[in-house]
């Protein structure tokens, strides 16, 4: 497996940058064509994607001014769009990729799902600095749309392909697919460290296993397995890439459930509320 379309989303906040530049650099590394994408909500729904789907009555002045919101976003999406293509189009030798614009009209996370169905990597800026401890909206809809993996990047963080990686695994579907997404740039790493955590894992998915998987696809791995249990295992992850100085965390996302993610937090959770490096998520 190769990375042959990247799908870059833009919202128009201060993480479009570190968006765009994380999927330029996986796109130098595989030839990558880029897919920048803006979505503006049809007339008379951008209320409702604001406001998350909840039903509230709003006023016709307030829908103007959310509506006139969405389209600010829009604007500033599409100038951080061509300030980085400018850059990009001055390096020497130049990108031999292709990059596109696509500024789509309809239901954001309709079009999103549309887009990442035929991408290999789904690029989305992380939550804003208020909702740090949630999944934002566009990366959920891509992780239960697109069956890709999903490369989730905090403002102001750059994804260094030159770093080590860490592979969370507890043997779940939603790890297995991680796994999956991440393979070719888990061959780019210097290092590849596959972290376990619990008393206990499928028999059928020990971690060493893991290990001998990837080395069978030319990436030599490390394995590291703790007892911790609960929010502990987020805790000892963390600590783990921070020690190792990681790049890219592979992490399968709600494996216990999205409503027991809501009410009792997880691992996915934690790590989004603390981690300040990529992620690359899998459901």
């Amino acid at each position: 497996m190769t990375i042959r379309t990247i799908l870059a989303h833009l919202n128009g906040g201060d993480g479009d940058v570190a968006v765009l530049n994380a999927a330029y650099a996986v796109a130098r590394r595989f030839e990558a064509h880029i897919d920048v994408l803006a979505v503006q909500p049809a007339a008379g729904t951008a209320a409702a994607v604001l406001t998350h789907g909840m039903f509230l009555s709003l006023g016709g002045h307030i829908i103007q001014n959310v509506e006139q919101m969405a389209r600010e976003g829009i604007r500033r999406a599409l100038h951080s769009f061509r300030d980085w293509k400018a850059l990009i189009d001055a390096e020497k030798p130049r990108f031999p990729g292709v990059v596109a614009w696509h500024l789509v009209e309809g239901d954001p996370d309709a079009v999103l799902v549309r887009f990442g169905q035929v991408a290999d990597l789904v690029v989305i800026g992380g939550a804003e600095a208020d909702q740090t401890s949630r999944v934002p909206a566009a990366a959920e809809a891509a992780l239960f749309g697109t069956a890709r993996g999903v490369l989730l990047v905090p403002s102001g963080t750059v994804l260094d392909l030159a770093k080590p990686m860490i592979v969370a695994w507890n043997g779940s579907i939603e790890a297995t697919r991680a796994l999956a997404a991440a393979l070719p740039l888990l061959r780019l790493a210097p290092r590849v460290i596959v972290f376990a955590a619990g008393p206990s894992l499928p028999a059928s998915a020990p971690v060493d296993r893991v290990a001998a998987y990837l080395e069978r696809h030319g990436v030599v791995a490390e394995s590291v397995h703790h007892d911790s249990e609960g929010s502990n295992v987020a805790n000892e992850l963390l600590q783990l890439a921070t020690g190792v100085g990681a790049g890219l965390v592979v992490l399968g996302a709600f494996t216990h459930g999205r409503m027991r993610q809501m009410l009792l937090g997880g691992v996915t959770r934690n790590m989004l509320a603390n981690v300040s490096i990529p992620i690359l998520m899998a459901h």
